[in-house]
């Protein structure tokens, strides 16, 4: 699905206005837009120590799937993503709703390459381990949320809040928007930070 960054902004406010929104045949589904959807990765440790960096989304925090679990039924969801460079999902609920949800905060280029597509994984062989976490973990952690990291990897410890604006040029359509955010200036601590939690439903 294709439609620019700023289709989100539209539909809030369509949708703040009282507005029905329904897709686009005669008698169309309902379709409804959905908050808290996150993406980032998962820094994974594997068996023979090495770690893999698997870009995710998270759905903990989006209560128009969390009103549809069942207690011991898994949910069978497929996201597709929406924008090139993807800056949201959408996907078609059990009641043939169709869901559209924003990536939350607004992702970085980096991110969006990462979630478009087959979303593969780097793997870091475990020779590399301690000088991935040394010299690239820092920064890596800096442009990619990270959703969730085993306990054994030595994550950077948040150390303070600074302001920062980001400039979002669609020059297809001639707009420009702003975005403030607060993104953390990291230390290097010897002791992992905390652990979350998600699920990556993409593509089952």
């Amino acid at each position: 699905m294709t439609a620019p960054a700023r289709v989100w902004e539209v539909l809030r406010r369509g949708v703040a206005a009282g507005l029905t929104l329904t897709t686009a045949q005669r008698h169309g589904r309902p379709v409804h837009l959905a908050e808290g959807l996150r993406g980032g990765v998962h820094l994974i440790r594997e068996g023979d120590g090495g770690v893999v960096v698997a870009p995710a989304l998270e759905i903990d925090d989006v209560e128009e799937i969390n009103r549809q679990q069942v207690p011991g039924i898994e949910l069978d969801l497929t996201l597709m993503p929406i924008g090139d460079p993807v800056h949201g999902f959408y996907t078609w609920m059990p009641g043939r709703e169709l869901l559209l949800m924003p990536i939350e905060p607004r992702p970085t280029e980096a991110l969006s390459r990462l979630l478009l597509g087959e979303r593969e994984t780097i793997t870091i062989p475990a020779g590399d381990v301690e000088r991935f976490e040394t010299e690239h973990l820092e920064a890596l952690t800096r442009a990619l949320p990270i959703l969730s990291a085993d306990a054994s990897i030595r994550l950077p410890r948040p150390t303070t809040l600074r302001p920062a604006l980001a400039v979002h040029v669609d020059a297809d359509e001639h707009h420009l928007t702003t975005e403030w955010s607060h993104p953390l200036h990291l230390a290097r601590t010897a002791r992992p930070g905390t652990v979350t939690a998600s699920r990556d439903l993409r593509g089952r």
